[in-house]
């Protein structure tokens, strides 16, 4: 917005530009009705001068009444036009034709001088120029019409002065010419003077109109919840809000007039969360000071009670400076929000591809296991035992089953599920993870347990308790990668019996199953130990955690009704504690088992795989048990044996994934055939199929393999027998 002064001297620079449209046909149709009231006034009373035997009445009236006529017309047709809301050339145009025509009926009134005496026609001329002199004042805001009606109007009598040949005569033309061109110009001054008064009308009406913007915003300032300062051009303070004081916790004596801009940084510097060493505090008055040099870089600064401030500074065309602290807390929690929700959301994707790569590994590797276990087991029964053969067949079962251990459990690790929770012995469950722990811990860490102490049954989701102690001790094997140590798993029973038990944390009564990790790392550090099960907290390294393993563990060991502590002492390790409710009641029963003991069978059986040497697997065991068979690798060749002689077969073992027909394809196949004959679907591994969807396509048995031969003639004969495995 431009001040007064540079409006003014913009307009000595624009001095010779047009008023607008809208401002000269303004200016023109309020001086209407004097123009037509002089024009008939002038023209009544030039008449009566100029009636005489010299000239015809008739001619002085028709003279007079152009006039009249001319002036009423103008009258009738410009008054709608005194405050125009939307104007036109062509309305400009109608004036300087007005114009032309006036001072064309006052030009005629030459013709009457060869005829009129010498006082009348000095008369006449005198009221002529004069006419014309004022015209050049009241038609100053539209020049064109007034050179129109000063040339229209005096050009006459200057010819007529011509015509005379006579040398006076030729000095009054040119006396009428010099008259013309000091009207013209007088014309041009008052039309400058105009545009002067106009363009300082317009400037004064958009100064005033920014100091309303200007104090209205103030006012709407001063009703939010910003904080606001106004320092003048030598950093002195001027004006500022309540909001201002408050939000800086300033007392109500500290802000006056006139105190140095820094001296109130100062108190300001008290309320923010900059550190309490000299260096910092001066940090933060030089950012604070220099704000006015970015003012599209805001600070962002936190206070002490724990709200978010940003600070802006702004230049006004005055020369102050305009401070503004706006609390952007619910902006930042909802940027802090959405970035965790960001990483978690990564996280996940990470967690989902890992599971992914997890399952395909999973199929692969079951059914090379499911070949090694497979032929293991029926070498096994063909050496006599007392065989060195038969030792090594046995260390090959051996290896074999905790290969097929280690994959179930990679699995279950990287594929969180919410299955119904059942009764477990917490001592096996650890027993299991312990097992995973030897094959991947390195041997500089020694694993120290009592595994073997039975604490009784817990009510809980295996896979998740597995997932609360692989990352406990993941965490404990990255305390001690670099120096080695001891980790310590132990096992024992606490019966809670209050609820501020010294030996317990806050539980309700009863009693509980306790497990006790420990490592002999360097230790957490008090600052850090209170936010260790926070989610996205983490003291390692980038790429080597994300937050979530404790937050995780937390969550699930407090969803099952327990509990977790940690106890940590720097330099010498950490323990965790990890304590769950143990199992009451009928539902905590540990479930029969099925005897393995089954009475032999000789059912017609189909097997179909696409893995060859799985083909061959599988003829020896349905061989050992005296099943007959037909065992093929194609699953279409399958189907076309089936098709040929449905009634042949007594029982159908299919493959999951294989080429061109799938197990669950030949399944409804099968089936459409007929709807009577049990099916039993095998998988390595499978993110489509599970027990609970292949009870619902009405398949008998789902099993995962690596299958060894009692395990299939089990299933068989529960199967037939039964037509559901339990």
């Amino acid at each position: 917005m431009l001040s007064a002064r540079e409006s003014h001297r913009l307009i000595d620079e624009q001095a010779l530009e047009d008023i607008p449209l809208n401002a000269q046909l303004t200016g023109f149709a309020r001086l209407t009705p004097i123009n037509s009231f002089v024009n008939i006034s002038v023209s009544l009373v030039t008449g009566s001068i100029l009636f005489g035997p010299a000239v015809p009445a008739v001619w002085i009236l028709l003279w007079t009444g152009m006039h009249i006529l001319l002036s009423l017309t103008l009258l009738m047709r410009w008054r709608r036009h005194a405050s125009p809301r939307t104007v036109s050339p062509r309305m400009l145009r109608n004036a300087k034709l007005w114009a032309l025509a006036v001072g064309l009926t006052w030009g005629s009134g030459a013709a009457f001088l060869p005829i009129l005496p010498t006082a009348q026609q000095l008369a006449f001329i005198i009221v002529v120029v004069s006419l014309s002199a004022g015209v050049s004042t009241m038609l100053g805001a539209v020049p064109q019409a007034a050179a129109l009606f000063i040339l229209s109007s005096i050009l006459p009598i200057a010819t007529y002065f011509v015509l005379q040949a006579e040398l006076v005569y030729f000095g009054l033309a040119a006396l009428a010419l010099v008259m013309i061109g000091a009207m013209l110009a007088s014309t041009r001054v008052v039309y400058g003077a105009l545009l002067k008064e106009w363009r300082a009308k317009q400037a004064n009406a958009a100064l005033l109109e920014q100091f309303h913007a200007e104090r209205q915003e103030w006012l709407d300032m001063s009703e939010t919840t910003e904080a606001f300062a106004l320092f003048d051009a030598d950093d002195k303070l001027l004006l500022w809000n309540e909001n201002y004081r408050r939000i800086f916790a300033l007392g109500p004596e500290s802000l006056c007039r006139d105190l140095e801009r820094a001296d109130v940084l100062r108190q300001c510097v008290q309320a923010v969360e900059v550190g309490q060493a000299p260096m910092d505090q001066e940090y933060w008055l030089e950012a604070q000071l220099r704000l006015h040099e970015h003012p599209d870089v805001p600070l962002v600064q936190r206070l002490l009670d724990g709200r978010w401030l940003q600070s802006s500074a702004h230049t006004t065309a005055q020369g102050n400076l305009f401070t503004i602290h706006q609390d952007i807390t619910e902006r930042k929690e909802a940027e802090d929000e959405r970035e965790r929700l960001t990483t978690q959301l990564h996280h996940s994707q990470k967690m989902e591809a890992l599971g992914t790569l997890a399952g395909g590994i999973a199929h692969e590797f079951n059914n090379i296991l499911a070949i090694i276990l497979g032929f293991a087991d029926l070498a096994r029964r063909d050496v006599p035992k007392d065989s060195r053969l038969f030792r090594y067949v046995h260390e090959i079962q051996v290896a074999g089953q905790r290969a097929k251990d280690l994959v179930q459990q990679i699995v279950a690790f990287s594929h969180r599920t919410d299955a119904e929770r059942a009764p477990e012995k917490f001592h096996l469950l650890v027993q299991e993870m312990l097992q995973l722990l030897h094959a991947s811990f390195p041997s500089t860490i020694e694993i120290r347990h009592n595994a073997a102490n039975d604490v009784g049954v817990i009510w809980v989701n295996a896979d998740q308790i597995r997932q609360v102690m692989m990352n406990l001790c993941a965490n404990a094997e990255h305390a001690m990668r670099d120096t080695g140590g001891v980790l310590t798993v132990y096992l024992d029973n606490v019966e809670v019996e209050t609820f501020d038990q010294p030996d317990a944390p806050p539980l309700p009564p009863g009693s509980y199953a306790r497990l006790t990790i420990c490592d002999t790392g360097p230790g957490i550090s008090p600052k850090v130990i209170d936010h260790i099960f926070e989610p996205f907290f983490t003291t390692k390294d980038t790429g080597e955690g994300t937050g979530l393993g404790l937050a995780i563990v937390h969550g699930i060991v407090t969803h099952h009704g327990g509990d977790i502590t940690v106890e940590s002492t720097p330099g010498t390790g950490t323990t965790f504690r990890v304590y769950l409710p143990r199992c009451s009641g009928s539902k905590c029963s540990a479930a029969p088992r099925a005897s393995s003991v089954l009475p032999p069978g000789r059912e017609r059986i189909l097997f179909v795989d696409d893995e060859t040497a799985l083909v061959q697997v599988a003829e020896g065991m349905l061989t050992h048990l005296g099943y007959p068979f037909r065992a093929v690798n194609n699953s279409r060749e399958a189907l076309a044996m089936f098709q040929a002689a449905p009634n042949d077969f007594d029982l159908v073992i299919t493959d999951m994934t294989m080429p061109g027909l799938t197990g669950e394809a030949l399944t409804r196949e099968v089936r459409r055939l007929r709807p009577d004959i049990p099916i039993i679907l095998c998988t390595g591994f499978s993110h489509v199929m599970d027990t609970t969807k292949a009870q619902g396509m009405g398949i008998d048995a789902f099993l995962l393999k690596p299958l060894v031969l009692k395990d299939l003639d089990l299933a068989i004969r529960q199967v037939y027998n039964g037509r559901r495995v339990p």
